[in-house]
């Protein structure tokens, strides 16, 4: 069973590095699927347009992101881990306890218990975090103003830096989590995580 998951703050690649890794599964055919959060089942879809594009309070942000977790982890990646697929999450609950704890204030505990339900206890087997410098990704955002930023992308600095922050602090609290260099180029990223996944998978040897 291999769950990988990708995290990173606002524009920092992950979602190029979740595509990237699901591409190579492909070519090499290795069974995989790949799932976004909040999204890919029709609940979590109908919930990711509320949450983007309607003020919600933190505390309704977090459940709305929860019910979407619980959602997909119930009916799609349960099922695909079990039957040996390998799955690729862009995002999961880490991104809630970044966001809504460190960037919205909510009480971290609180919300890594209620994780623990949506979640059925699910945890990654390997979870990767971009991390490319602060100022990279205020730069990112600026460029992406052109094609349009919604809800949380237009938070103001301050919210981006706590969110920076807090995925730093959260990183040590979990042995999964692998901390890369985001400001190298995609293809120099994705032979890292590359050569991680060979340490936990024979299947990419």
């Amino acid at each position: 069973m291999l769950f990988v998951t990708f995290e990173g703050v606002e524009c920092s690649g992950k979602t190029l590095q979740s595509k990237k890794l699901l591409e190579y599964c492909n070519q090499k055919n290795i069974p995989a699927i790949l799932v976004r959060e909040p999204g890919t089942t029709d609940v979590g879809e109908q919930l990711r347009k509320i949450l983007l594009t309607q003020y919600c309070t933190p505390l309704t942000e977090f459940f709305i992101l929860s019910a979407s977790r619980a959602q997909l982890t119930e009916t799609i990646i349960q099922p695909k881990l079990k039957e040996g697929i390998i799955v690729i999450c862009d995002r999961y609950f880490h991104s809630s306890l970044v966001y809504q704890g460190y960037g919205r204030n909510l009480n971290i505990l609180d919300l890594q218990e209620i994780s623990k339900k949506a979640t059925l206890e699910l945890q990654p087997s390997k979870t990767f975090l971009l991390k490319p410098s602060f100022q990279t990704t205020t730069r990112r955002l600026q460029e992406k103003m052109t094609s349009g930023l919604d809800r949380i992308e237009l938070e103001n600095t301050d919210f981006h830096q706590r969110i920076y922050d807090g995925y730093i602090e959260l990183s040590s609290q979990y042995n999964y989590i692998s901390i890369i260099d985001g400001d190298l180029d995609p293809d120099t990223i994705h032979k890292q995580i590359l050569i991680e996944l060979q340490q936990t998978d024979t299947r990419f040897l």
